[in-house]
């Protein structure tokens, strides 16, 4: 549990200055099993893909490739 708090921190460090909001503890299942999700919703609906990330520098981008990539390689 105390790696996920430290997940959702980091990826709040990382987006919020970007205007995307970074959502935990959200119920999408009302029995068990529980599922661990990252929900990242946009503030600014109008922006493109390229426009969002053009606040995060090179080394924000590798730092969320390497995470998002450590989750795949868990399945």
């Amino acid at each position: 549990m105390e790696s996920n708090e430290g997940c959702r921190k980091v990826f709040e460090e990382l987006m919020t200055p970007v205007d995307i909001a970074v959502m935990t503890d959200i119920s999408i299942m009302s029995e068990p099993p529980e599922a661990d999700i990252l929900l990242f919703r946009r503030k600014l609906a109008g922006l493109k893909p390229q426009e969002r990330m053009a606040g995060l520098s090179s080394e924000e981008l590798k730092e969320i490739e390497q995470y998002i990539n450590s989750l795949k390689n868990k399945k």
